[in-house]
């Protein structure tokens, strides 16, 4: 992997060109995401285009995770909450009534940057916390091996979490 500071926060597979950014601990938030997007969509295969939270909300989840374990949880908490919380909750706009699985192209805006990544992001996360972390890290890593390169659609994940429920 390769990753640059240059302009454009953007992924591609195997380079990560993101912003100058002064503060080092953001700096690395910002790398972090846009590494997880190797997974997501890159691995993965999924449709940013048409359903950008399966690509958006994983990377931001897995910033903040990875945010935990290089800064500790007080920072990832707190720069979580500024830099992604505080926007969705104070936006009173209707697309926010969307929900997650609403397709990209229905999304503009502030409600398209919160339906791609807060919210799901926050759904993924508060998943994580309900199921324990041993079983979410099984049912994601089952969601990655059964659905490599193959194109997931939103449903894929919820199908396989009620199958692993099911054995539980």
């Amino acid at each position: 992997m390769t990753a640059i500071q240059g302009f454009a926060d953007m992924e591609y597979p195997m380079m990560v060109n993101d912003a100058s950014i002064e503060d080092l601990k953001d700096s690395r938030l910002t790398l972090d995401h846009e590494v997880a997007h190797t997974y997501f969509p890159f691995y993965m295969g999924t449709n940013e285009t048409r359903y950008a939270f399966m690509d958006e909300g994983w990377a931001t989840a897995f910033e903040y995770l990875i945010g935990i374990e290089e800064n500790g949880k007080t920072y990832a908490d707190s720069a979580f909450k500024a830099l992604r919380v505080q926007r969705y909750i104070q936006d009173p706009s209707a697309e926010q009534d969307q929900p997650i699985i609403t397709m990209s192209s229905q999304l503009s805006g502030v409600g398209y940057g919160n339906n791609a990544y807060v919210k799901p992001a926050l759904a993924y996360l508060a998943l994580k916390d309900l199921l324990g972390d041993t079983l979410f890290k099984k049912a994601l890593h089952q969601y990655m091996v059964n659905w490599n390169g193959k194109h997931p659609i939103p449903w894929d994940f919820f199908i396989l979490l009620i199958q692993l429920l099911n054995k539980t």
